[in-house]
């Protein structure tokens, strides 16, 4: 993953964290790495969406405690493969 990647995904991950999958935004996202709205999502090709999706699977992947419960209760697409009893520990807090 490059290095703009790298901190487009982070910046998402926090912007979720503190909010929800509505508050991360390609603006957003620049005004915290120092990019315009269009340089953000030049590394996403498919838009906004493919940038929050691929922000939701590296939340995923890296088992993040407050943005997982987010996704589960949302329905999103990046734990649809998760196990129930996964997405209920989760949900648990455990």
């Amino acid at each position: 993953m490059t290095d703009t990647r790298t901190a487009i995904i982070r910046a998402g991950m926090d912007l979720w964290r503190k909010g929800s999958e509505a508050d991360v935004t390609a603006r957003r996202i620049g005004r915290l790495v120092g990019k315009t709205h269009a340089g953000v999502l030049y590394g996403f090709p498919g838009g906004a969406e493919a940038m929050r999706a691929a922000i939701a699977r590296a939340a995923v992947m890296c088992g993040d405690p407050v943005i997982i419960p987010k996704l589960i209760t949302a329905g999103h697409a990046a734990v649809a493969d998760m196990p129930a009893e996964t997405r209920m520990r989760w949900l648990a807090g455990c």
